[in-house]
């Protein structure tokens, strides 16, 4: 992988960059200088830029544009490059319905896919102690139900006397 130098205008606004970005795979339309019928694959999002993959590459600098579901064609400028993947920033940030429209048309993200997988383990585990505690046997539940009866009993006792 070769080494990528972001202009400081870049730079300067990182808070801005990463905020609620998402991953996510949504194959859209696009337009790029070299070609009017580009054919894109967005891996995040975010209401102020995206990272993408495309058959041909970009450089930073290039000004494309992506055709957001919800039929809004987004203008961006590609801020970073290397290859295949580029990183680029919308003219004007995306709306919560247009971001919304785009998460509802995408497929799941392999990230999201492996944080299930991380989880299925303990869930599974959790699934099962609840299985077996709602089928204690009738002895233990009669035992455990005459014993807090008369526990109570006792604090009524108690309290009155």
């Amino acid at each position: 992988m070769s080494a990528v130098t972001l202009p400081s205008e870049f730079i300067a606004d990182d808070k801005q960059s990463r905020v609620a970005r998402r991953n996510l795979l949504l194959r859209v339309g696009g337009e790029t200088p070299r070609n009017d019928e580009a054919r894109l694959l967005l891996r995040n999002l975010s209401p102020h830029g995206f990272n993408l993959e495309s058959a041909e590459p970009l450089v930073a600098g290039d000004q494309i544009v992506v055709y957001m579901p919800g039929g809004r064609a987004a203008a961006a400028q590609v801020v970073w490059a290397d290859g295949s993947c580029a990183g680029c920033a919308f003219d004007t940030p995306l709306s919560k319905g247009e971001l919304s429209a785009a998460l509802l048309a995408a497929d799941a993200a392999p990230g999201d896919l492996a944080l299930e997988a991380d989880w299925a383990p303990v869930m599974s585990a959790v699934a099962s102690t609840q299985a077996e505690l709602r089928h204690w046997p009738r002895p233990v539940r009669l035992a455990i139900l005459v014993g807090v009866s008369v526990a109570l009993w006792a604090m009524i006792a108690i309290a009155l006397f």
